[in-house]
């Protein structure tokens, strides 16, 4: 879809308060829609609560986490071998970046998940017990 396809999609069908939600935006993205699509959420019935954004180094293709396959040249190290190797390495620094951030947000949720918020079973020890009208 096209960007106000996107922006409509989201807000007639998606349930922040059913799912929690990590947006991640790219400080060298020219296509992002992170903070239309944020305010978006954060709008929505639980927004407040289950809604993020985050913003990383990087651009479109950092989540593609291309690893360039690069041979150093028959004459030896070059300063073309030195610029495809610094290159290659901030990509990975990006990549990696945006991988622990993804692998702490998942792991929050789960943490979420499996300790929910506790409701008493019965009374609790010294509170009156609840009379019940006949």
């Amino acid at each position: 879809p096209n960007p106000e396809q996107s922006r409509r999609i989201v807000k007639a069908g998606y349930s922040p308060t059913a799912t929690p939600t990590l947006l991640v935006q790219f400080t060298n993205d020219s296509f992002d829609q992170t903070p239309e699509m944020l305010d978006i959420l954060l709008s929505c019935d639980g927004g407040a609560e289950n809604v993020q954004g985050l913003t990383l180094p990087g651009s479109h293709i950092t989540p593609c986490g291309t690893d360039l396959k690069w041979q150093i040249g028959a004459a030896g190290f070059s300063p073309q071998d030195a610029l495809i190797m610094a290159v290659k390495q901030q990509s990975q620094v990006e990549l990696r970046r945006l991988t622990q951030e993804l692998v702490d947000f998942l792991g929050s949720c789960c943490a979420a998940a499996s300790n929910p918020p506790t409701q008493p079973q019965g009374p609790v020890a010294g509170s009156p017990t609840p009379s019940v009208a006949q």
